[in-house]
């Protein structure tokens, strides 16, 4: 089955790059806490998470 794709040129400005970044550190200090507590569930990863919710 084909797909298309289409390229899209975007530059984004340093206010979206900043907030990109966050929700990298956002979710990678998640799956460092899933990972962690050995939890496939997202409710428990929930309550792990806003436990620890300093980044």
């Amino acid at each position: 089955m084909p797909v298309k794709s289409v390229r899209q040129n975007f530059d984004p400005n340093s206010e979206l790059l900043s907030m990109m970044e966050v929700f990298r550190q956002m979710v990678n200090h998640c799956i460092r806490i899933g990972l962690g507590n050995n939890c496939y569930a997202l409710k428990r990863l929930s309550n792990l998470s806003y436990r620890t919710a300093g980044l």
